[in-house]
């Protein structure tokens, strides 16, 4: 910003470009990864069964279990308790009534990250 408060525009160096080029794509893949987990907690949320479903799990691995519906007040609260309830998640999705979700839960890799 200048000293009156407008954004500067920069041109940047080839260098400067090729330090910024792995936070660029790590970027566009964490969004990548909060998009699919906030379809996944979308389908959660609206299905009575995979609710169930997953309150069920969280019972048997001794999780706990909220029993009011939660507003996502941040993008970060929501990853938390994705994180939070990973092996259920990953657990549920290996059911075959569950399916819905296969594609919906991050894989591993994205687990790790969103874990960071």
């Amino acid at each position: 910003f200048d000293d009156d408060g407008v954004l500067r525009q920069k041109e940047i160096t080839y260098e400067e470009a090729k330090i910024l080029e792995p936070v660029i794509v790590f970027k566009k893949d964490l969004n990548e990864i909060i998009s699919k987990v906030r379809k996944l907690v979308g389908l959660l949320k609206h299905s009575y069964l995979l609710t169930k479903n997953l309150r069920e799990k969280q019972e048997i691995m001794n999780y706990e279990t909220k029993m009011v519906p939660t507003r996502w007040n941040s993008t970060f609260d929501m990853i938390k308790s994705v994180v939070l309830n990973k092996d259920a998640i990953l657990s549920m999705s290996y059911e075959s009534f569950n399916l819905v979700i296969k594609d919906k839960d991050p894989s591993h890799v994205e687990f790790t990250i969103i874990e960071e």
